[in-house]
């Protein structure tokens, strides 16, 4: 436990150090290819093929599985209350929630922060999809994807039967999302199939 608890405080400080680089460097933002030269991008290939089963609270302290979801295509979006570039695109994954229900594609926030402080920023911000919360336990879930060190922001899509479609490190842009949305809507219809699904997400 002691390890756990040292690995995880670690990570944190990582995190931390990078947001901060971010932030007051000379660049204030950082592309897909940026984060990538600090942090590799996982591998689809050698992730988890499927959702994995798991718990975390809600801003309310109730437990929510994720299977509450279950049948729907997801993204889950994990992110900290100050991480800058997590900040900055989470007006974009509002807008996506809004206005994706056709595709029936939830987003879902995976936040690894302090409730009081994700519950202000929420709050300020006006977010309304589901807003999870986790540390360590949330820490080893993006493990599951294959992220082997913590960055964030970090953007996990699936299909309505759990099948992983794209992982993402780095800021999720408009094109990013404009993409996930057709693609959710063909793989819906049936007009393409998982495979084709994932390479044209993971194609950018």
């Amino acid at each position: 436990m002691q390890r756990k608890i040292q690995i995880f405080r670690w990570a944190l400080l990582l995190v931390a150090c990078l947001t901060a680089a971010l932030y007051f460097g000379k660049n204030l933002s950082l592309s897909i290819g940026d984060i990538g030269k600090i942090i590799p991008q996982p591998d689809l290939a050698t992730a988890a093929a499927m959702l994995p089963d798991f718990v975390l609270s809600d801003l309310n302290g109730t437990p929510r599985p994720i299977s509450d979801w279950s049948g729907q295509p997801l993204l889950l979006n994990f992110w900290a209350t100050w991480c800058a570039p997590c900040r900055r695109e989470m007006p974009l994954l509002q807008k996506l929630h809004e206005e994706s229900g056709s595709t029936g594609l939830q987003v879902i926030g995976i936040a690894i922060d302090r409730v009081p402080d994700v519950n202000a920023f929420t709050t300020e911000t006006g977010v309304t999809y589901p807003i999870l919360v986790g540390q360590e336990d949330a820490i080893e879930l993006t493990e599951e994807f294959g992220l082997d060190v913590l960055g964030l922001p970090f953007s996990v899509l699936t299909s309505g039967d759990g099948q992983i479609l794209k992982i993402q490190l780095g800021e999720l842009h408009t094109d990013d999302l404009k993409l996930i949305i057709v693609v959710t809507e063909e793989l819906k219809a049936g007009d393409i199939s998982v495979a084709a699904a994932q390479q044209r997400l993971n194609a950018l």
